[in-house]
């Protein structure tokens, strides 16, 4: 016989399923699809740039860096990153981006040594224009959702962390695989107590967190006298 097709009650779960993948893709190009010619264009420019590091904030500029970094080939852009006071007066580690016209002279910036230490007519240690150079590296945009997602889930965690303390008088440990018949005995029979959250379970135990303002004291001698959670 032959295979079935889909019922369309499957249908809504599939689109489901493939929208998270297809949110995932369009967000990592920007909110549209990234042609082939684009994404190798996007990396012929990381492999054309390079990242100046420890720059000197007296001496850098965008003119002296591209003075600097002309001699392994023709540079295109600099920008330069840093050289303000960051907030509340904090200063920033200024750094750079050179990109040149081709991956060759990147390829030269980078095996280059950086220009050492001088000393001025009186003795005096003069600091050289930078110190590092490194290849620039792409950003990740999966990275920075990742750590914004992480943040979201931590304070979603604080905040229910807080109602639950504000909310609960009475916390009940109990076996993991009967807290689902616990919860249910309190929410339908005990008057006036309410399941605030349930913890996870760790060593098969879990915390139930109940609400029961009137008299948690009562309600914990019933469960603990109640033959039917036994």
């Amino acid at each position: 016989s032959f295979p079935q097709p889909p019922s369309t009650t499957a249908l809504p779960l599939l689109i489901l399923l493939l929208l998270p993948a297809v949110a995932e893709s369009l967000s990592t190009t920007g909110g549209s699809m990234a042609s082939p010619a684009a994404l190798a264009a996007a990396a012929d420019n990381d492999r054309r740039r390079v990242f100046v590091g420890n720059l000197d904030p007296s001496a850098a500029t965008a003119r002296s860096l591209r003075d600097a970094f002309s001699r392994h080939g023709a540079v295109s852009d600099v920008t330069v990153h840093g050289l303000d006071d960051g907030p509340a007066g904090r200063t920033r580690r200024p750094f750079a981006f050179v990109t040149y016209d081709s991956p060759e002279s990147a390829a030269s910036a980078l095996a280059a040594p950086p220009p050492p230490a001088t000393r001025d007519g009186d003795g005096r240690q003069v600091r050289p224009l930078y110190g590092t150079v490194q290849r620039a590296t792409p950003p990740d945009p999966a990275r920075r959702r990742r750590g914004n997602a992480a943040r979201a889930r931590e304070a979603e965690a604080v905040a229910s962390a807080n109602e639950w303390a504000r909310r609960t008088d009475l916390v009940v440990q109990a076996q993991t695989t009967h807290v689902d018949r616990l919860v249910g005995h309190i929410d339908g029979r005990v008057g006036g107590a309410e399941v605030v959250g349930v913890t996870g379970a760790r060593n098969n135990c879990s915390l139930v967190m109940v609400s029961c303002p009137s008299d948690p004291t009562g309600l914990a001698r019933g469960l603990y006298a109640d033959v039917t959670l036994r």
